[in-house]
């Protein structure tokens, strides 16, 4: 998608006349789109299909509008103030743009191991560089990267990226962000224009944080928004500066490059919000260089870069923090600083964590931090999820098993994971059980299989995909995840 195209479904730039009925077919698209989204959530509202409900305390991020709105430094600013609370803090996304397809990737187990990009999405990967104390996990199926982040991690408290419109994860407390300069963008659904679904999902939102404030301190989006949605709670923030430092050489500040001549490097939707950043911090802007959002940089994009700066009179060049993990300061001649935002609260910072607090405390799923305690939940110095002592479970084959965690995710687990898993028959009263080794520690329930074959502990399957049980002609059964 063009930056152009871009602008104009996003209701930064007028559309010309000859592009009016094509708009409107798209917006006709976007409706049956917005409908489809409407019944999609309807349903998960009714209860069908079920909910993955994870054994900790879970708070997603999201928005309504595709594209940059600033999800990423909300993520940041939630977790690193939970993990000073003595919490420990995963952070859970779908790891967009990354290659390969493998199951569950721990970008960061927050002990020191670290994964980069191309092995890891960037945003994950940005998490990861700013939040070393934090565990950052990305998986297509999101529950099954939280499974990996509580069992085998030890995490007691979980911050979903990008989740307002995954519905398949029961969450704690929903914050949805909007731009305070163009909330719902054009006011179209996709493809007619940038909203993901209707704006009358904001209902379902606990609280609606309003990114990148102007001058007024978002009081006239407040305004718009509180005529419209006269129940919401909402918080205004806007993007700062937190620091300007040199790839590959962290001793830097803001005067480094303050009336310095630099080219502007990014990859991020919103190129010119950037610009603007970057112009704030008095350096002089000899030109921008914009690539698609996520863009895969490579060495030969940086020689072009700075062939083409140093044509134009740039000494240097200047870069997002999320561009910053996927470039090696080896693949530039000219230095490459980088800028690191932050989020600044302007007004609701208190009710903000109040909410956060409040759901975590509510969740009861891990530890609450010193003096927080409540029970049920591992307090400090308890053993948290995965590292208590093994449990075996007993599944007496008459009775139904619980449903698919893909379909029907098990809405409660045990506080440590079962090394083995006993199946008897009901045929015999007197029947000997026979313990059967699970393949990971990671085990959120039980899927039944069917295509037997024989195996050294009876009959077992392979299909991971088929429904049935099959005709089982020995005593004992078999159930993988």
């Amino acid at each position: 998608m063009t930056r152009a195209l871009v602008e104009l479904l996003g209701g930064r730039r007028a559309p010309p006349a000859w592009a009016w009925l094509g708009l409107l077919l798209l917006r006709g698209l976007g409706h049956l789109y917005g409908a489809a989204q409407w019944l999609r959530a309807a349903s998960y509202r009714h209860g069908w299909p079920h909910r993955y409900r994870a054994p900790c305390p879970v708070i997603a991020v999201g928005n309504l509008v595709a594209g940059g709105t600033g999800k990423t430094p909300l993520v940041v600013w939630l977790a690193e103030r939970l993990s000073q609370a003595g919490h420990r803090v995963a952070v859970v996304s779908r790891g967009y743009r990354q290659p390969g397809l493998r199951p569950v990737t721990v970008v960061s187990d927050g002990r020191g191991h670290r994964d980069r990009p191309p092995a890891a999405a960037d945003e994950a990967a940005m998490v990861a560089a700013r939040l070393p104390a934090v565990a950052v996990v990305t998986a297509p199926v999101r529950w099954r990267a939280i499974a990996v982040a509580v069992n085998e991690l030890g995490c007691d408290c979980v911050v979903l990226d990008d989740a307002f419109q995954h519905l398949a994860v029961a969450r704690d407390l929903d914050l949805c962000l909007l731009d305070a300069d163009h909330p719902f963008a054009n006011g179209a659904v996709l493809p007619g224009g940038l909203l993901r679904e209707y704006p009358a999902a904001l209902g379902r939102a606990d609280l609606v944080i309003l990114s990148r404030a102007g001058g007024d301190g978002g009081a006239a989006a407040v305004a718009r928004l509180a005529r419209r949605f006269p129940a919401l709670e909402m918080v205004v923030t806007r993007h700062a500066v937190g620091a300007v430092v040199r790839l590959g050489n962290e001793a830097a500040g803001e005067q480094a490059v303050a009336g310095r001549p630099l080219a502007c490097l990014c990859g991020i939707a919103r190129p010119d919000a950037f610009r603007a950043t970057v112009v704030e911090l008095g350096v002089e802007v000899v030109r921008l260089f914009a690539f698609g959002d996520h863009h895969p940089f490579t060495a030969g994009d940086l020689r072009m870069v700075g062939e083409a700066a140093a044509a134009a009179g740039a000494t240097g060049l200047i870069c997002t923090e999320k561009d910053a993990v996927k470039i090696d300061p080896a693949w530039s001649s000219l230095p490459i600083w980088v800028v690191r935002l932050e989020l600044e609260v302007i007004a609701g910072g208190e009710l903000l964590w109040q909410r956060v607090t409040g759901a975590v405390r509510r969740a009861g799923g891990g530890g609450l931090g010193p003096g927080e305690g409540e029970t049920g939940g591992a307090g400090p110095g308890e053993a948290g999820p995965g590292v208590a002592g093994e449990r075996v479970l007993t599944l007496r084959a008459n009775r139904r098993p619980p449903p698919p965690p893909h379909r029907h995710p098990r809405p409660e687990r045990p506080a440590a994971p079962p090394s083995c898993l006993i199946a008897t028959a009901p045929s015999s009263r007197n029947a000997t059980t026979s313990p059967i080794p699970l393949a990971s520690p990671s085990f959120p329930g039980w899927r039944r299989q069917s295509g037997w074959r024989t195996g050294p502990v009876g009959w077992w399957s392979s299909s991971p995909t088929s429904r049935g049980l099959g005709a089982a002609t020995s005593a004992s059964r078999r159930w993988r995840r």
